[in-house]
């Protein structure tokens, strides 16, 4: 008997695809904007929309069971970070890492300086880490605490930690997303992080000057926050134990990184040594400590209800409607992408494009594009490179170029998607809707048009990065 062959799998023509992407943006803006729906309701039935689509495009039903399983496969990593960071919260708030850098910081940050000093500390805390959730979840909550203290306006705060959490994730040789980046596009890791700086280092500075700015000209200070702020820390001081101990936990989660051990490790690591120190040095029992790490701290009312917000947050149970969220969207960008609906609609786009300027124009919109609709920068950066190598090699760009261009348009676009794994997980992280948020992180808005105007000064005869010399591989020391 001859070998089944295997059923040869037609693309969409261009108008399926530009119908079935088209319908996703539609439900999205009439249900977010018109009917004020839930994301989760939203997504669903574009889901359908897009299942509707792959069937008549392919009425194979086990294809179609295939796809959906891959695409969960794929994400199992992003779920199991959600669970880890939602149980380092509550586990660090409990060991009393978290409340003691509440403490400490309402010595040295005032309203003025609060919004470019704390944008720092995250940025030095993300490069060390090489995570942006980690950071967010940890230095951010601790941060988030401080500015409710402050009478900081809270998507103020939200978009300084993204800011500074995003800046010190893509200068890290140990972020996942920039080690995609640069694998993906066949770029040595180090010239990759080097042609960063050009753009992304200005729009740092700018960005600390606008927060600087906005701190010390519109940011009120009221004499009486003085007396509102002892009166916290002594409540502070009364409820949890205040040492240097207590950061313990953070310090080994810092160690580990550093030594680039990867984050699957280090967290839990971190969960089990501030379980210790909970139970060793805040004398929480035991069972509470465990149980904590599900459904989160519950501290007894202090009388703040500021610091009762503070202090009881985290748990794998807060990350639920994340998870939830981020399974549906995920999938649905998993269909969209082994379907070949997003690549078909722009391939003929793209081989139409001749200039630099407007191939890198359209990487950043591409990759943003991809976001909204497959809601993971990883999916994204996976495609967008698929689909740009070769239109750049073809037009003499360095794959530099492209590995920055890929990196800035998913990446620094993801926080600002609500939908997005990482837009639900900052937003239930730090309590603040992203379309709050948004607004504020100015790094993510300033970092893509200081590097497309750089690109275009380019061409006039300024040596940029794109000139740089590259390697077609990474070696294991950069891995």
């Amino acid at each position: 008997m001859p070998n089944a062959q295997k059923p040869i799998h037609m693309p969409p023509s261009l108008f399926q695809s530009l119908l079935c992407i088209s319908g996703i943006l539609c439900l999205v803006f009439l249900g977010l904007f018109l009917f004020k729906t839930s994301l989760h309701s939203i997504i669903l039935i574009s889901l359908f929309w897009v299942i509707l689509h792959a069937l008549y495009l392919d009425n194979d039903e086990t294809r179609l069971k295939k796809g959906l399983i891959f695409a969960i496969q794929k994400s199992a990593p992003v779920f199991l970070y959600f669970l880890l960071i939602g149980a380092i919260i509550a586990a660090f708030t409990i060991s009393g890492a978290i409340p003691t850098l509440i403490y400490y910081g309402l010595y040295f940050i005032s309203p003025q300086n609060f919004l470019p000093i704390g944008m720092i500390l995250c940025s030095i805390m993300s490069l060390a880490i090489g995570t942006c959730w980690g950071t967010i979840g940890t230095m951010g909550i601790a941060l988030m605490g401080v500015a409710s203290i402050l009478h900081i306006p809270p998507p103020m705060a939200a978009g300084m930690i993204v800011s500074g959490a995003y800046f010190g994730d893509k200068f890290s040789p140990i972020s996942d997303t920039t080690l995609l980046s640069a694998l993906a596009t066949d770029t040595n890791l180090y010239t990759h992080i080097k042609g960063m700086t050009y753009s992304i280092l200005p729009a740092y500075l700018i960005s600390l000057a606008i927060f600087w700015f906005i701190g010390n000209h519109y940011v009120i200070y009221n004499p009486a926050y003085l007396q509102e702020i002892t009166s916290i820390q002594k409540i502070i001081h009364d409820h949890v134990h205040i040492g240097l101990m207590t950061l313990l936990p953070m310090i080994v989660m810092l160690a580990l990184s550093l030594q680039k051990k990867p984050a699957e490790l280090s967290m839990p690591i971190s969960i089990l040594c501030a379980l210790c120190v909970a139970i060793l040095i805040q004398k929480v029992p035991g069972d509470e400590a465990l149980n904590s790490l599900y459904s989160g701290p519950h501290f007894a009312p202090t009388g703040s209800v500021i610091l009762d917000t503070a202090l009881n947050r985290g748990g794998m149970q807060s990350m639920l409607w994340s998870m939830s969220l981020a399974l549906l969207i995920l999938t649905m960008g998993g269909i969209l992408d082994s379907y070949q609906f997003i690549s078909t609609l722009f391939a003929s786009m793209i081989s139409r494009l001749k200039h630099p300027i407007s191939l890198v124009l359209a990487t950043l919109s591409i990759a943003t594009t991809s976001n909204v609709l497959m809601g993971e920068a990883y999916l994204t950066i996976i495609l967008t490179s698929k689909l740009f190598k070769n239109a750049y090699q073809k037009i003499g760009l360095k794959n530099c170029v492209l590995s920055k261009a890929i990196e800035e348009g998913s990446v620094f676009s993801t926080p600002l998607i609500p939908w997005t794994t990482s837009g639900a997980f900052i937003s239930a992280t730090l309590g603040v809707h992203t379309f709050d948020y948004l607004f504020w992180s100015v790094f993510n808005w300033i970092a893509p048009v200081i590097f497309l105007g750089l690109v275009a000064f380019n061409f006039f005869g300024i040596k940029m990065y794109i000139k740089a010399s590259e390697s077609v591989e990474l070696t294991n020391s950069s891995l």
